[in-house]
């Protein structure tokens, strides 16, 4: 059973894609924002060569899009029925447990770094918010949130 859990507490997102292209050694780094209504942090994510809005969410174990997204991402010709990968029971953070669709994301850039086939889970909901958890962060390697400048730096020594 896959699970996920939905920590305000420990959310991160970002807004700016920052690229060191003329200095490899140099850690990737992305701008953040800090949504002070709601006490979450954004960061811009291209999926599929669409950006989009996710909350950095470390208490959420996967990629979580909504439904709304989902068939805006059919509409837009970026996700296709044939990525359609199997189904999972999601356990979130107030305790429910949801039967869901999941499917493969071809590519994702976070941080300067293209990820290659993420499993994206699709809450039956449209009001559901997009969330980039554990299992996309574990892929940038080691990653670092510099909470004074509002950054999320991944190391850039390790490409997925």
């Amino acid at each position: 059973m896959i699970k996920f859990t939905a920590s305000i507490a420990a959310t991160f997102i970002a807004l700016v894609i920052i690229l060191h292209i003329d200095k490899p050694n140099l850690p990737q780094s992305q701008k953040i924002y800090y949504d002070t209504e709601y006490g979450v942090y954004h960061i811009w994510v291209k999926v599929n060569d669409c950006c989009m809005n996710f909350i950095l969410d470390s208490g959420c174990s996967d990629m979580v899009i909504s439904k709304k997204i989902l068939k805006e991402l059919f509409k837009k010709k970026i996700l296709f029925k044939k990525d359609l990968c199997g189904h999972c029971v999601a356990q979130s953070a107030n305790g429910n447990c949801t039967f869901n669709t999941m499917y493969n994301i071809k590519t994702i850039v976070i941080c300067g770094k293209t990820i290659h086939n993420i499993k994206c889970i699709v809450m039956d909901s449209d009001k559901s918010e997009n969330l980039l958890g554990i299992s996309v962060l574990k892929k940038l390697g080691k990653i670092t949130i510099d909470f004074n400048n509002l950054e999320l730096l991944s190391d850039n020594s390790k490409w997925v």
